[in-house]
């Protein structure tokens, strides 16, 4: 019983640098890359976040996300920590909400930049 209860906590740990040095790379989104075209038109919310190693992690928050009304698109740079959001100008997402989806996804909140 005590060696599954060990399983279960190792398969429930987050990311660690050896799982986050293997897939260095990945998941990394260069922003200046994104085209113009495929990007969604609407005021922009720029948050910093902290704890991100792996694609996991940016998967685990872009899914924590996009429960946000009001969030259009979802850009995460994972080597800077970097989310980008277009915003729907009818009824934009708030601070809060955006707050609330960072700490339930395990992350730290550095700061948020809104319109």
């Amino acid at each position: 019983m005590i060696i599954l209860h060990s399983v279960l906590a190792l398969g429930l740990v987050g990311c660690n640098e050896q799982q986050s040095a293997s897939m260095q790379g990945q998941g990394q989104v260069d922003l200046a890359a994104v085209n113009d075209e495929a990007m969604p038109t609407g005021p922009v919310a720029t948050m910093w976040i902290k704890g991100m190693a792996c694609p996991f992690c940016a998967t685990n928050l872009e899914g924590q996300l996009e429960k946000i009304e009001g969030i259009k698109k979802i850009i995460i740079d994972l080597g800077t920590g970097k989310v980008v959001m277009v915003l729907d100008p009818t009824m934009p997402a708030t601070k809060e909400a955006m707050a609330k989806a960072v700490d339930n996804s395990g992350f730290t909140l550095d700061r948020i930049e809104m319109p």
